[in-house]
């Protein structure tokens, strides 16, 4: 009887060793493999200002404010080919923070059924003629609509305010949310 309780306690300590070096590897990883590369490459980018890190539905979810640029296309697809490892490969979220004023959110108000519809039908022949405008009548200068394989980019500016959007137009990752404020961080 007694042997069998010493094979019972030891079995249950080995099993909670095992648990514990799994889970160890396990942060480890993350940490040292997944957490501290991509911190250092967002704080190294000049597009974004601070980033936040939670989860969305099981999947990481990446929260990016952006600072003002002259070509956010160009910037924004810099940043995604030299980060393609760590964006790519799993299922991740990017949500896209800017600085708009109201004047900018009433622009996207009016703009984005036409958007959608764009993106849905695959008819991108019109919309920088409806963009611009939109634009001419809100009083908005230079709207950059710029469209590439795997996104839309639409760069709006008003003076100091500023509102960047991306839409997916296919299922890669990473999946982009576009976030129309900028009060997270």
């Amino acid at each position: 009887m007694i042997g069998k309780l010493n094979r019972v306690v030891y079995t249950g300590v080995i099993a909670l060793l095992t648990l514990g070096v799994l889970l160890s590897g396990y942060f480890f990883y993350n940490k040292y493999f997944i957490n501290q590369p991509l911190s250092t490459v967002l704080e190294n980018s000049n597009i974004i200002t601070s980033y936040e890190l939670s989860e969305k539905s099981h999947s990481p979810l990446l929260k990016l404010k952006l600072s003002p640029t002259v070509n956010f296309a160009q910037e924004f697809q810099n940043f995604l080919n030299n980060n393609e490892q760590m964006l790519s490969k799993k299922p991740i979220y990017l949500e896209l923070q800017s600085n708009p004023n109201k004047k900018i959110l009433k622009f996207y108000e009016e703009a984005h059924p036409v958007i959608y519809e764009t993106l849905s039908l695959g008819n991108y022949s019109h919309l920088q003629e409806k963009i611009n405008y939109l634009a001419q009548d809100y009083g908005l200068t230079k709207p950059k609509l710029t469209i590439d394989d795997k996104y839309l980019y639409l760069q709006l500016e008003d003076k100091e305010n500023y509102l960047y959007l991306m839409f997916n137009r296919s299922d890669e990752y990473p999946l982009i949310v576009n976030g129309l404020g900028s009060d997270f961080l």
